[in-house]
């Protein structure tokens, strides 16, 4: 069997890929099932949610209160940080 070679740019795969949701949900499954691919995808989804203290901040901010206070980011917490684990 002869093998056909389609010169596709990367523009056109994703255009390929939306116009075909049943080839979609499976690259998305394969994806997903591949852990560091999960992981980055995780990463990256991670790297855009606010924080709950975010919205804290930003509510005492569109207040015109002090949010550095209330959120306790004087104190030296940070959303980012990992939280100590139950000894």
């Amino acid at each position: 069997m002869k093998s056909v070679w389609l010169s596709l740019s990367a523009g056109g795969i994703v255009r390929l890929l939306k116009s075909d949701k049943d080839a979609l949900r499976e690259l998305s499954a394969a994806i997903a099932s591949e852990p560091k691919l999960r992981l980055a995808v995780i990463n990256a989804v991670l790297a855009d949610v606010a924080a709950k203290q975010d919205l804290q901040q930003l509510r005492q901010e569109l207040k015109g209160g002090d949010s550095a206070a209330t959120t306790g980011v004087e104190r030296g917490h940070n959303s980012n940080k990992t939280r100590p684990s139950a000894a």
